[in-house]
């Protein structure tokens, strides 16, 4: 991919998004074993755009500059962070995610690009799914049991984060399975997209992360409120429901860890979350520009019970983490930090509501406006669960960001050329 992307751009841009979601470097036992693979793949991507033939037009959309002065904010808190956080380790890898999306948006500009970047966040977190979802087939499922591949808590290693990401997927694979132009639309690719999709639940149920039943249960909601057949699928929930609360699954790692979601203000995880998200406000009324990356840390909360809040021993930094996207944004960019952030996801989902309505009823953008819709729902889906797990600046939610900017900026120039006599061709 390293190869070819010297001569396309956006293909080292596919190798980039590989590599930032499945790190092999990681995996690896020799040879590529601590290279920094995905700097080598940004450094290709950007010298092989600088040095196109034929560039695509660049423009300055609002959500572009939006990225732009975030990532300028990002380095700015940064900078006036405590240095005993430590905050560049994790600037280095936020900002450069931000940055990419600039790029994915510049470079991915056809139908063709913005499938094969889909594929390639499917294939890549199948690549970690698929191996979680067997062991979870032979039983070998659990919270903080199943074995993820490269699992080291952080990115897909984590199991809410795993959890998350395999349900923001799905509405990405229900995309491909019906608008497909790089792979034949058959019998065996369909049958293909469904393993996919079995290997993909077994590892949200193997996570038995409870992040992934609340993203299941929302996404379920949002296909039943377009649904035409309401009715049944009403019908399917309520038997699933009383099946969930009749049948005894107190015994399964799934079930006694679901349990526990009605027992919250007596399980010391949700307990340790409300306590820091309470501190992060106070910490926000004193510091109203953030205190920096894994501000958190600040916090010095160790542990907290129904009886007390254990401290870590003064001088040792270190603290309970948000656990909360909002929160994060907010406690480690401050105000004006959390409304860029905020301001970029109302803008994107605007957009995505906009084109869902893009060209009526005209099937040539029947892909278009399903593909919208499927992006809206995957990144609601990546919204709600991160009211429970932090994954403010990974990458998933930054490139469906990316993917619907190239989207927008698409189609006008699509919809001049089928259509040039018209008011919008002739405004654009």
């Amino acid at each position: 991919m390293l190869v070819l992307g010297f001569s396309y751009p956006f293909i080292a841009g596919l190798a980039y998004v590989w590599i930032d979601i499945v790190k092999p470097q990681d995996l690896a036992y020799f040879l590529i074993n601590g290279w920094s693979l995905s700097l080598i793949a940004s450094v290709v991507a950007v010298l092989s755009y600088v040095f196109a033939r034929h560039k695509k037009s660049f423009k300055f959309t609002p959500e572009i500059c939006l990225l732009i002065i975030f990532a300028a904010w990002m380095t700015y808190t940064s900078f006036h962070a405590d240095p005993r956080l430590f905050s560049w380790n994790k600037w280095d890898w936020a900002f450069k995610v931000v940055i990419f999306t600039i790029f994915i948006s510049v470079v991915f500009r056809s139908r063709v690009h913005f499938e094969a970047l889909i594929l390639t966040i499917i294939f890549s977190v199948a690549t970690i799914s698929f191996s979680s979802g067997v062991k979870t087939a032979l039983g070998g499922g659990g919270y903080g049991v199943l074995a993820i591949l490269g699992g080291d808590n952080s990115g897909l290693g984590e199991s809410s984060t795993l959890a998350a990401v395999c349900v923001m997927q799905l509405p990405l694979l229900h995309y491909v399975y019906k608008h497909s132009i790089i792979f034949p639309r058959n019998r065996l690719f369909h049958l293909f997209i469904w393993m996919i999709v079995a290997i993909t639940i077994l590892t949200i149920v193997g996570t038995s992360a409870r992040t992934g039943l609340v993203a299941c249960v929302f996404l379920l909601l949002c296909y039943l409120l377009r649904s035409k057949r309401k009715l049944i699928w009403s019908l399917v929930i309520i038997l699933a429901m009383g099946i969930f609360l009749t049948v005894d699954l107190g015994d399964t790692a799934w079930g006694s860890r679901m349990s526990t979601i009605d027992s919250y203000n007596q399980d010391s995880s949700a307990l340790g979350r409300l306590k820091v998200w309470q501190w992060t406000l106070n910490f926000i009324a004193e510091n109203p520009l953030g205190g920096g990356f894994d501000a958190f840390k600040l916090n010095g909360i160790s542990k907290v019970t129904e009886e007390a809040v254990e401290y870590y021993e003064p001088g040792v930094i270190n603290g309970k983490a948000f656990h909360n996207i909002y929160f994060e944004v907010l406690g480690e960019q401050g105000i004006i930090g959390f409304a860029i952030y905020i301001s970029l996801l109302v803008m994107t989902l605007l957009k995505l509501q906009k084109t869902r309505v893009f060209g009526g009823d005209n099937v040539e953008f029947a892909w278009a406006r399903d593909l919208a819709l499927r992006l809206r729902d995957a990144l609601l889906t990546l919204l709600v669960s991160g009211m429970f797990i932090g994954i403010a600046y990974q990458c998933y939610i930054f490139y469906l960001i990316a993917i619907t900017i190239s989207l927008r900026q698409l189609l006008p120039k699509v919809h001049t050329l089928a259509n040039p006599s018209t008011d919008y061709a002739t405004s654009t």
